[in-house]
């Protein structure tokens, strides 16, 4: 049934494998996906996320430049929060020699990434609480740099932009200790990154 009503529109988004295969596992498994894919007609985007295949950016690199996997139409949904909390940082080679690896990280990722789940992450989280404080501006820029990147390459590519600003509820949300209040409204939350993704879109231009 689920097949049958993505013929019709949309697409499957796959939490996919886990994390303790190894290179060659993932390898086997994301090639009967793309084969999933082609038999029945159907997109299936596989989530960079913690406790799956593609939960950091250095295996990710190792399943996308691998001999079988390399040139394939594997689609990627880019949740690049996730990748904060899992190194512990926010990527930003600019200021941190550590991240000289990034750019060419986040290029080859996004030749892969059909969809954004535009959740931003931090060093211990992958999730800020409320992206309208201010002391979130410096990891809000950062991630709209990188998703600026993807957009660019999916205008290269003619490939549909599709953005979710997915922001999660508890325990993605942090909590109040004692009274496990959220610190903040989750729908006041994901609409001020719709706003925020709106504009930030209006004044995209593919060719700068």
């Amino acid at each position: 049934a689920l097949i049958k009503r993505n013929k019709h529109g949309g697409f499957i988004n796959s939490h996919s494998g886990i994390d303790c295969w190894g290179t060659e596992q993932a390898v086997e498994f994301f090639l009967y996906a793309m084969e999933v894919e082609k038999k029945f007609e159907i997109k299936i985007t596989h989530e960079t996320h913690r406790q799956r295949c593609l939960w950091n950016p250095f295996t990710t690199t190792e399943i996308l430049q691998h001999p079988s996997i390399k040139g394939k139409p594997l689609k990627i949904n880019c949740d690049l929060s996730h990748w904060c909390c899992a190194c512990e940082r926010v990527f930003d080679p600019e200021n941190d020699p550590r991240d000289d690896w990034w750019p060419a990280t986040l290029e080859l990722v996004s030749q892969h990434c059909e969809y954004i789940h535009a959740r931003v992450g931090w060093a211990q989280g992958p999730q800020i609480s409320d992206p309208s404080a201010p002391e979130w501006k410096k990891e809000i820029e950062l991630h709209m740099k990188w998703w600026k990147t993807i957009w660019k390459s999916q205008s290269s590519r003619k490939s549909d932009i599709v953005v979710e600003p997915e922001f999660g509820p508890v325990p993605y949300l942090p909590v109040v200790p004692h009274t496990q209040k959220p610190v903040a409204d989750l729908m006041e939350v994901v609409k001020f990154m719709k706003v925020l993704l709106d504009q930030e879109y209006s004044k995209f231009d593919p060719a700068s």
